[in-house]
């Protein structure tokens, strides 16, 4: 069977929710404003203009939401370079799956700079064949336009694309278009994501391509 594997970047390929949720409260008290964890976690999934909403609401004008979403981009890349922490076992699993003959795709609502940044920084980020962020497709996540374009650039039916998130956002847009579903608990908890992926995982640690293969056949049983 050709086998494809969509993987998500933050929280799945780079531990990055906390330099993300730094990011959000740093720009936020430069403007008397304050967010909280829970708050910030409903973002997670969406892209920068669906944080903006969930976070601020109409608190900014559009001018001044453009700004915010830059500003905080930017200090999240610096966040990037000065510690970055791939999600435990991603960097073995990646060339472990290449020569196993899977095809693999980056399918994230992050903006192309920080796509750019931590590709250049992940240990087999080449194996990805195929990237598609937030400027490429008309709606983010829960739409499943991220997944469906990835799938179709690698000239895959969904059905045959096996999907690796760490949000609720991002596994409902993977389901409802008939994808495999697997949830790493690097933001959310094991109990939460269970609920809407085939398998959770803590990380990659000890994960093979046969791990990910037997969600395939676990869902087809």
């Amino acid at each position: 069977m050709k086998k494809a594997v969509l993987f998500d970047m933050d929280g799945v390929l780079v531990d990055s929710i906390p330099a993300h949720f730094e990011a959000w409260k740093e720009v936020s008290a430069a403007r008397g404003a304050s967010i909280d964890f829970e708050a910030f976690k409903r973002t997670l999934g969406t892209d920068s203009a669906g944080a903006m909403d969930i976070l601020y609401g109409n608190r900014f004008d559009r001018a001044e939401r453009g700004r915010i979403v830059a500003l905080k981009e930017e200090a999240f890349r610096d966040a990037m370079r000065r510690k970055f922490t791939p999600v435990d076992g991603i960097e073995a699993l990646l060339p472990a799956l290449r020569r196993d003959g899977w095809l693999m795709a980056l399918a994230t609502s992050a903006p192309p700079e920080n796509v750019e940044c931590v590709m250049s920084l992940l240990r087999g980020a080449e194996c990805l064949s195929v990237r598609v962020d937030a400027s490429m497709v008309a709606r983010a996540k829960p739409a499943p336009d991220i997944f469906l374009a990835a799938a179709g650039r690698l000239g895959m039916d969904p059905a045959d694309c096996l999907v690796v998130e760490d949000s609720l956002a991002g596994l409902a847009a993977a389901r409802s278009v008939g994808m495999a579903t697997v949830g790493i608990a690097t933001s959310l908890s094991v109990e939460a994501l269970a609920r809407h992926a085939d398998r959770v995982m803590h990380s990659f640690a000890g994960a093979t391509p046969g791990t990910l293969l037997g969600v395939f056949a676990a869902r087809r049983a």
